[in-house]
């Protein structure tokens, strides 16, 4: 049977849970994790600044033997180490990127403020960690932020707009659940959620959400846990999502609706690579796409 055959629950309802994790989720029971708790993907940390996550190769290869999809993403420091030096242990943590998987993202965040840098200053830092991963895996990496990180003025100020980093594909922090509340892995309670806020350089776009910080009593884990879930897209969709589906499937007219072309293009593009042929982009298409994101 080709691999990304619609039959799983949350495909089936339109849906796609994951979770995001680093070394202090600790032991996970994966396999509950995926059977109980209906996780299919795993944005896994693989490196703060330099340092390498000590769970990162535990994580993937125990993905791997459930399979659970997983990716990489590092944390990245306004401080300290160069954008260059967080990128290449970044790069040499991933080693040969497994391109199932998205491609890595970025953490973009501000934890302990600006540290004294204008809005100009770090998106010169932001861009320059980025331009070392894409010349390295020849695709715009990730970009995990939020719309209140992008747009605060005391934070970005706007200045991720009309930037190169408008590129990179969107993993975006909207929780429309408590922090710290329990975790909602229902596919029909998570299918049925609002389209998150996307900060000015995306437009609409967004690939995937993190749709709960901190959420309790996830089956398969005994420390609280980020949740997510990944952007569905399939024929009679409009938006910026559909134009970035577009453009990274090549050869067609970048309107932002998902009609008749863009729907035989994908389900070529899914045939070609051993994928069922349903024109639906989600957890087995997005990586193809993303990895054409040139």
């Amino acid at each position: 049977m080709p691999r990304g055959v619609r039959g799983s629950s949350w495909e089936a309802s339109g849906v796609t849970i994951g979770v995001d994790v680093f070394d202090g989720n600790g032991q996970v029971d994966w396999k509950s994790a995926k059977a109980n708790g209906n996780v299919s993907f795993a944005l896994v940390r693989a490196t703060e600044a330099t340092m390498l996550d000590e769970q990162y190769p535990n994580y993937i290869t125990q993905c791997a033997a459930q399979g659970i999809r997983s990716s990489a993403w590092m944390f990245f420091h306004w401080t300290g180490a160069s954008p260059e030096a967080q990128a290449t242990a970044l790069l040499n943590a991933i080693g040969k990127p497994d391109k199932r998987g998205f491609p890595p993202a970025i953490d973009v965040e501000f934890p302990h403020g600006r540290l004294g840098l204008t809005p100009s200053q770090c998106r010169d830092l932001l861009e320059r960690c980025v331009r070392v991963v894409h010349d390295a895996i020849g695709v715009w990496p990730m970009i995990y932020t939020s719309k209140v990180v992008a747009e605060d003025p005391a934070q970005l100020d706007n200045v991720l707009a009309g930037s190169d980093l408008g590129n990179c594909p969107l993993w975006v922090k909207y929780w429309p659940f408590p922090e710290g509340s329990q975790a909602v892995y229902s596919p029909a309670q998570v299918a049925a959620l609002s389209p998150p806020h996307v900060p000015l350089p995306w437009g609409t776009a967004w690939v995937v959400q993190q749709t709960q910080g901190d959420a309790t009593n996830l089956p398969g884990f005994k420390t609280k846990v980020d949740m997510n879930r990944v952007h569905v897209v399939q024929q009679g969709d409009v938006g910026d999502t559909v134009k970035l589906i577009q453009r990274c499937a090549g050869g067609l007219t970048v309107d932002g609706s998902f009609g008749p072309k863009t729907t035989s293009r994908i389900r070529e593009l899914q045939l070609a690579a051993g994928l069922y042929g349903d024109a639906v982009v989600g957890l087995d298409t997005w990586p193809l796409l993303l990895w054409k994101n040139a």
